[in-house]
């Protein structure tokens, strides 16, 4: 009854959009369909399948989404880009992409794409060309070393997901003043991504991640954040890593530096290797707390006094009495 109802509901579709398991005849298959469709996904059941070439005669697609690992992903890719013009939906994520084609850039009206938990390590200027580009998501691309320094030019890209344990270079963030979602890798050095390079970004609501707050060697540069201004920001995750063996932990001067929206109503920090002898001045209508991997701490401030809490999460603490 299941492979009736779906074949059903497919022939009613197969004009507007179209799902195709490739299964070693995804050629045959997508001659069913019509060349007038706008949506499509490709699913890939074996390493082994080539990505489809028919694909290209869909020049009206505006939206593709592929799941699976073809082998022939990267020889493809190209071509892809270069026949299909209209798209404005790409999702390509976990598809064993290790580089995404500089043709890329032709694709104006691309509006979300999705590259994550790719082998990609960096994007071609190109894509800043997209113009039209909503939201980029990178997250996981465990190689990925750096974002394209013109990344500014997006201006109108909402979200930016770099989601990523490695250090990613984000230079020319400050120029995406229409974001609203953010993960930020932060360095100590004004040649890579600088804290203050936030301050412009005042649209920021829902969530914020700051990444490597170990490497800030100034709290003073952290006020430059001016996260207080971010008034629409309820969510914001602090990771206190470092990229180096610190000698100098600064990182209760930064919590207090911070200072984000009154409004914030829910806080993760990792790797806080400082001193709360009380909570910071700026905390208020928290509502969820997480704390995860801190060091150097002996016990935790009065969260209990905090009048919105209704959820704490509490992991990987190490006691340290040097």
């Amino acid at each position: 009854m299941h492979d009736m109802v779906h074949d059903f509901a497919q022939s009613l579709t197969k004009n507007e959009c179209f799902i195709v398991d490739t299964d070693g005849a995804a050629e045959s298959k997508l001659d069913s369909f019509s060349r007038d469709a706008r949506h499509s996904t490709v699913v890939f059941r074996n390493f082994t399948d080539p990505f489809p070439a028919a694909i290209h005669s869909f020049k009206k697609l505006r939206s593709l989404i592929v799941y699976g690992f073809p082998s022939s992903m990267n020889a493809a890719l190209p071509n892809l880009f270069a026949n299909l013009s209209c798209l404005r939906t790409l999702k390509l994520s976990d598809c064993g992409i290790e580089k995404v084609p500089s043709n890329i850039g032709k694709l104006i009206h691309l509006g979300h794409v999705d590259l994550s938990w790719n082998e990609i390590r960096k994007l071609p200027v190109e894509m800043c060309e997209l113009y039209n580009m909503l939201t980029l998501d990178v997250s996981y691309c465990r190689k990925l070393e750096r974002l394209p320094d013109n990344i500014g030019r997006l201006v109108k890209l909402r979200h930016l997901s770099v989601h990523n344990r490695q250090f990613v270079k984000m230079r020319g963030v400050e120029g995406l003043s229409s974001l609203r979602e953010l993960d930020f890798h932060v360095s100590g050095s004004d040649k890579e991504s600088n804290i203050g390079d936030l301050r412009n970004l005042n649209h920021l609501e829902g969530f914020l991640t700051i990444r490597w707050l170990g490497d800030v060697k100034d709290s003073d540069e952290v006020k430059k954040a001016g996260l207080k201004s971010k008034k629409h920001l309820t969510v914001l995750g602090l990771w206190f890593n470092s990229r180096t063996d610190r000698k100098i932990f600064r990182d209760d001067e930064v919590l207090e530096a911070l200072e984000p929206p009154p409004n914030l109503e829910s806080l993760e920090i990792h790797y806080y290797q400082g001193i709360i002898p009380v909570l910071p001045s700026w905390i208020n209508k928290l509502r969820v707390v997480g704390l995860w991997n801190w060091e150097k701490i002996e016990k935790l401030p009065a969260l209990g006094k905090l009048p919105s809490l209704e959820e704490l999460s509490v992991g990987w603490m190490e006691r340290n009495n040097r």
